[in-house]
């Protein structure tokens, strides 16, 4: 319960500093340029720039790595790097994972495409789409950190040498929200996403995954 723990109260963090930064000014367009409304247009014209953002999953053993460059006032596209060192069933872990390679290392690589519906590129309310290679496994039968699902029941042997590691090509959809943290240059995302796949007996299944993250624009 540890893992949920955390990705709620990092999802709680985001909502809040958002709020904070939510009654900053806004300039309208029919009044004259002003010391403030330049300011705050200079502001703007850098947020409209590329990103990158690291997503906490230390828990997982993951570092996630979200790059994004806007292509229009409400789209985006971005590529999303996976890296997994490692497993979970250390000492403490109730149930041990048999020693196979898929298990312990892994990476991902997705193609993501947002549309923006409330606010210019990156900021907003948006829909993601992605495409994605991706060799990462998990105990629990989930191929993505911060998962709310678990797939692990439906792993034939599950604690013995023939636990089957799913196909490597996925796909997914999302929703999530990305603010504004500081006036200058920091940003800060929130995702519900799903991740579907084939697993290895060639049987559709997919994930529900929360996706934090914290970054900086160019």
């Amino acid at each position: 319960m540890k893992k949920y723990f955390y990705s709620v109260l990092c999802f709680l963090l985001l909502f809040s500093i958002s709020n904070l930064w939510a009654n900053h000014p806004k300039v309208s367009k029919t009044e004259a340029p002003t010391h403030q409304s330049l300011y705050y247009n200079s502001q703007k014209s850098k947020l409209e720039g590329f990103n990158i953002k690291l997503s906490p999953s230390i828990f997982w053993k993951t570092m996630v790595l979200e790059l994004e460059h806007p292509i229009g006032k409400k789209f985006t596209i971005g590529l999303n790097v996976l890296a997994k060192l490692g497993t979970w069933d250390g000492v403490k872990a109730n149930r041990t994972m048999p020693q196979e390679d898929y298990l312990k290392n892994g990476v991902g690589f997705e193609l993501a495409a947002k549309y923006y519906f409330t606010a210019d590129a990156p900021e907003g309310f948006y829909a993601q789409a992605n495409a994605a290679y991706n060799n990462i496994f998990y105990f629990d039968g989930n191929t993505r950190p911060f998962s709310f699902y678990s797939h692990w029941r439906e792993q034939q042997g599950a604690t013995s040498s023939t636990f089957i590691a799913p196909q490597p090509f996925h796909f997914g959809l999302g929703v999530g929200y990305q603010v504004i943290l500081l006036p200058k240059h920091f940003i800060g995302n929130v995702m519900i996403g799903t991740q579907g796949n084939f697993s290895g007996n060639n049987e559709f299944q997919f994930s529900l995954y929360l996706a934090p993250s914290l970054g900086y624009v160019f």
